[in-house]
């Protein structure tokens, strides 16, 4: 069985955490079954008072948050972090333009894209999409607050490092996407514009 929590933030540079934790939790087995132990789990959460969210495919799920996590995590990147990201309706087209470069990744892989919630605004038009994101990052604090606070750099590089390099592997174009790379891996350049 596997899980994603609804989570996220870092440690200060004092040691404290700063984190956001959601009331919700996906949750799957690998091979789809309801199972006693899923029901389990399930109850488990809801008795702790969070929303349970069963995926049939928590693999395709997973594939499809990281590809779209790449997307944001190159043009946070370029932007010199997430909060100027989440400030920037054309930072954030840029972020959806390269989550839909990176979703194409999935497709590739066999994943059923419009099977996934998560997904829908990466395909409506560029500029519409990012008004909306940053909309709901404008009226949702804790889902801002995962993202400002995400402070394991290494980790945010590895996700957009494996999504990129496998769509490469399968010989995909991802000319927005690959247009981060050195952003990403060096954290210290400044956006030019």
């Amino acid at each position: 069985m596997w899980g994603f929590p609804v989570a996220g933030g870092g440690f200060t540079r004092d040691g404290m955490l700063d984190a956001a934790l959601l009331d919700e939790v996906r949750l799957g087995e690998l091979d789809g079954q309801c199972t006693i132990r899923l029901d389990r789990v399930v109850d488990l959460f809801k008795v702790s008072g969070f929303k349970v969210d069963i995926q049939k495919n928590i693999k395709h799920w997973l594939w499809v948050h990281f590809a779209i996590n790449s997307g944001v995590i190159g043009a946070a990147f370029k932007a010199g972090g997430a909060k100027q990201l989440l400030n920037s309706i054309p930072r954030l087209r840029e972020a959806i333009l390269a989550g839909r470069e990176a979703l194409e990744v999935c497709k590739a892989r066999g994943v059923r894209i419009k099977d996934f919630e998560d997904a829908r605004a990466f395909y409506y038009p560029p500029l519409l999409g990012a008004f909306l994101v940053w909309l709901m990052m404008k009226s949702n604090k804790s889902a801002r607050k995962i993202m400002e606070t995400h402070t394991a750099i290494d980790e945010l590089q590895i996700i957009y490092r494996d999504v990129l390099d496998k769509g490469k592997s399968l010989g995909l174009k991802m000319p927005v996407l690959s247009s981060f790379r050195d952003f990403v891996e060096h954290p210290d350049i400044q956006n030019p514009k």
